[in-house]
Order: structure tokens, then C-alpha cells, then sequence
């Protein structure tokens, strides 16, 4: 009697203390994301979210270890930051490169692998504090905007603005009514947001939210009548009509841009822009982007150790002018290298990582890079009700795997989007073992209801 009193007395304390425990949890978490709105510069641009993420990752590692080391994929992305950082220490010792260089390059590997670890141990299979985490780093960088506005603002406010707090907050809302199966204000929501980043000529988003829509609602139905369309969810055929159904949202996006650009509907600048990079030889994705050629180049001529952190080479620069020059721009080769401060251009994050650590840096986005795009078709052939800010946040990822700069700022997203990445590959099971278990279950639950059916407790019995 006096154990069955201690037991459910220890139950009741520990009822409570869960609960206090989790919104301490949901507090941190929303006050690390809130703090995007400032940042320090300790030989570098340090992220508000950073300062906290560096002093609580040890805490939350000893706290949460088993949400940080939880799965295979977990591990060997801690020992892939590892190979980078070695990748980067060994080449800066033989490029001989500066210490103030050194230690930016090598911190933001550090800073990168914290941000990993701290996220980790609060976000891990955690829908609530994602959707906190998102909503506070959508406010945060709306504040930023006028609390310590980028030098590119006043050039494009909405692009280095605006866009990313007001386009977050409203993917995550349209998860609100995902939820609950209200496909066509979904629709409207994310078709509202493209619409808003057409009329404000801002490409980038148009066909990222153009393939989540595509992705995410019902755009096709599964079969009319006894016809069906779609494969079975699951199959590689569903995979594939999934690759055709991105490529189709991407051209549509692309020909619905370029065509009100050229019509002049979106003003005289974008028209002017548009016909620049309609006339360039190198298309409208690399023609934008041409640092990445140059960036190829670098790897190119150093593919294994790499040319160290901040490299700055004035060859680089002067071949990006000469590149830029012969396709119709007028850039000063001297001007383009002191605004870069000479240092190489990539304009990628892989293609960075590849330039300054070399192979080891390219191998962690490499891996990286196979396991986002495994994310997006897992999630999209199973839904949730987190499927819109999923698919819209590892598309944005994607894309800035290959074509943006990897930035202080982008730390923290990348930190994030590989959390997401993980949660939906760890809930990954094989078709056969689904099946299985399902009979399994199935089975089980037809004796418990004959057992219940006996032994009216039974059912007191199985809910403790």
C-alpha cells in the first residue's frame, strides 16, 4: 500500500515536472530564434541566435545526447563536420594563410557543427518548437531589417529585406489550414506569395514556392472512376512522375516570370534584366550566377587541399571581369576585386566549402545534397501536416546548396533544414516492415478485443 502511494506520488511530481520542463524548451527555443534580429562581430559576424546556441551546446549535449546521436545519419554528419574542419586546418597550415583568415574559416565550421547540436537536442522530432523556431526567425529577421539593415537593402529592400520573414510566415500559416485539409486556401496562400514575389521581381522564390505547390497539394488525383493516374505511393514510378511534376512547376514558374518581365508589366528594370540575361550566353541561372564558373575553375586547379579559408587570389577576379565583360557587362577587374576584398568567388555553398577546405568540405555537402533531396520525395509522397514548411524550407535549401553564398546568416537556416532533413528520414521504414507491422498490430488488437470482451478491465490494464 505504501509503495503503490510512493509510485503514484512519484508519477503526479513527474506529471508536472514534464510539462514545466518542455515549456522551458519552447521558451529557449523561441528566444534563440528571436535573437536573429542582432548580431555581433568577433572576427566575423556572430548571429544573436549563435551566441546562444555556442554557450548552451555542451549543456543540451550532455542533456539530449540521445536526440543528438540518435540515428546513424545523425553520427556520421558529426563526423563529416569533423573531416571539414580537418580538411580546413590542414590546408590553411600548407596555404600558409592569414591568422585572422584562419580563425573566420575555421570558426564557421565550429559555429556551424554548435548550431547542429544545439538544434538537434531541442528540435529533434519536435513539431511544436520547429513551428516556434520558424515563426520567431521569420520575426527576428523582419526586425533586423530595421534594427541593422544589410548594405544591399536600400539597393532592394524585399529581396534582402522583407521576402524571407514574410514569405516564412506565410507557408507556415498555410500549414495551419494543410492541417486540416483545406487544400484551396493552402493554394491561395502560397499562390498569393509567388504572385507578391512576381510583382516585386524577385525570381528566386517564384519558382521555389512554384514547385511546393506543385509538390504539396493535390494538384493531380490519385484516379478517376477505376482509372488510376498516379502510381502507388511508395513505388519508384511515384518517384519519378514526382521529378516530372518539379520540372514541369520550375518551367512554369520560369516562363511565367520571363514573360511579364519581357512585357515590361513588372517595370522597366526587370524588363532591362530580363533582356540581359535572355541574350547571355550562359542562360538565366548561371548568367546571374557567373561566380560559379569561376569558382569551378579554383576547385579545378586545386580539386584535394584547396586554397584555404578566405582565399583571395586577384587571377580569380580578374577572369570573373573578363567572363562578365565579354558577355555584355561593363566591370572594372580592379573595382570587383578590392569590393570582394579579393577574395575567390563561388557564390554556392558546396562550391565555397570546396574552394577554401577542398574535398572534405565538398564531401559533408555532397552527402548533404543526397540526403535533402531524399528528404523532399519522402515527404512529399507522405504528407503531414508540417508538409508545406517542410518542402518549401529544403526546395530554399537546395537551391542554396548550389547557388548562395554560405553567410553567417545562413548557418543557422542550414542548421535548421538538416534537422527537418533527419526528422523525415528517421521515421523511414521499409514497405515490407510497414506491412508487417501493420498485421502485426492488426492481429493484436482483434485478441485484445476478444480478451476485452471477457474482461471488462482488461482495457484499465492496457491504457497503464
Amino acid at each position: 500500500m505504501i509503495a503503490t502511494r510512493r509510485m503514484q506520488s512519484r508519477s503526479a511530481s513527474l506529471g508536472q515536472h514534464r510539462p514545466i520542463v518542455s515549456l522551458g524548451g519552447d521558451v529557449l527555443t523561441a528566444v534563440i530564434a528571436l535573437a536573429s534580429c542582432y548580431s555581433i562581430r568577433f572576427f566575423g559576424v556572430i548571429p544573436g541566435p549563435e551566441i546562444f546556441l555556442t554557450l548552451l551546446a555542451p549543456v543540451l549535449l550532455a542533456m539530449q545526447s540521445r536526440r543528438v546521436l540518435r540515428g546513424q545519419r545523425h553520427r556520421k554528419i558529426l563526423i563529416l563536420f569533423g573531416i571539414w574542419l580537418i580538411a580546413q586546418i590542414a590546408t590553411d597550415l600548407y596555404r600558409g594563410t592569414a591568422f585572422l583568415d584562419w580563425t573566420r574559416g575555421d570558426s564557421s565550421i565550429i559555429f556551424f557543427g554548435l548550431d547542429f547540436i544545439g538544434m538537434a537536442a531541442l528540435l529533434t522530432q519536435n513539431d511544436r518548437r520547429k513551428v516556434i523556431f520558424a515563426v520567431g526567425l521569420a520575426i527576428g529577421s523582419l526586425a533586423a531589417t530595421k534594427i541593422s539593415p544589410s548594405d544591399y537593402f536600400r539597393g532592394n529592400a524585399w529581396k534582402f529585406g522583407y521576402e524571407f520573414g514574410v514569405v516564412l510566415l506565410g507557408v507556415i500559416l498555410s500549414c495551419y489550414f494543410f492541417k486540416r485539409r483545406q487544400y484551396l486556401m493552402t493554394g491561395f496562400l502560397l499562390v498569393f506569395l509567388i504572385a507578391l514575389n512576381v510583382v516585386l521581381n524577385y525570381r528566386n522564390p517564384v519558382l521555389i514556392l512554384m514547385i511546393t505547390l506543385v509538390l504539396v497539394l493535390p494538384v493531380i488525383p490519385e484516379q478517376v472512376g477505376q482509372f488510376r493516374i498516379l502510381p502507388p505511393s511508395g513505388s519508384g514510378r511515384r518517384v519519378v512522375v514526382l521529378i516530372c511534376i518539379v520540372l514541369i512547376g520550375g518551367s512554369m514558374a520560369g516562363f511565367l516570370v520571363t514573360r511579364l518581365a519581357a512585357s515590361g508589366a513588372l517595370g522597366e528594370e526587370a524588363r532591362a534584366k530580363n533582356e540581359f540575361e535572355s541574350q547571355n550566353k550562359l542562360g538565366i541561372l548561371i548568367g546571374g550566377r557567373p561566380e560559379i564558373l569561376i569558382s569551378s575553375r579554383a576547385v579545378l586547379d586545386s580539386p584535394i587541399l584547396g586554397h584555404g579559408s578566405w582565399a583571395r587570389d586577384a587571377k580569380y577576379a580578374t577572369m570573373l571581369a573578363d567572363m562578365m565583360t565579354e558577355y555584355g557587362e561593363d566591370i572594372d577587374a580592379e573595382m570587383l576585386a578590392e569590393s570582394a576584398d579579393g577574395v575567390i568567388p563561388s557564390h554556392s555553398h558546396l562550391m565555397g566549402a570546396w574552394v577554401s577546405a577542398g574535398i572534405g568540405g565538398a564531401i559533408f555537402w555532397v552527402y548533404i545534397i543526397y540526403l535533402t533531396q531524399k528528404a523532399i520525395f519522402r515527404d512529399a509522397v507522405s504528407p503531414r501536416a508540417l508538409t508545406p514548411l517542410y518542402i518549401y524550407s529544403l526546395i530554399a535549401f537546395a537551391w542554396d546548396i548550389f547557388f548562395s553564398p554560405f553567410g553567417a546568416g545562413s548557418r543557422i537556416v542550414a542548421a535548421f533544414d538538416i534537422i527537418l532533413v533527419l526528422d523525415i528520414l528517421d521515421v523511414e521504414l521499409p514497405r515490407v516492415l510497414i506491412t508487417s507491422r501493420a498485421s502485426l498490430m492488426t492481429n493484436r488488437a482483434s485478441r485484445m478485443g476478444r480478451l476485452s470482451a471477457s474482461y471488462p478491465r482488461a482495457g484499465r490494464i492496457s491504457r497503464f
